[in-house]
């Protein structure tokens, strides 16, 4: 989910540097705002990557179990 939240990120900037050729927009600087919130979301993901490998290896390890 980082990697995705960061490839968005950098789509969305690029295309407002660019004058939202890719990204239609309403009005100018919405790709903008979508960059910053998904620069938010990656660091929030980077924050939390304890917490998500933590719940990823409780996962695998209950699907060990029933194997």
């Amino acid at each position: 989910p980082a990697y995705v939240a960061l490839m968005l990120a950098i789509r969305f900037l690029t295309d407002h540097l660019r004058g939202d050729e890719y990204f239609k927009v309403a009005q100018r600087g919405e790709n903008l705002v979508r960059a910053e919130q998904q620069f938010e979301l990656l660091l929030q993901f980077v924050q939390r990557t304890d917490e998500f490998e933590k719940a990823a290896n409780s996962i695998f390890a209950q699907a060990a179990k029933r194997d």
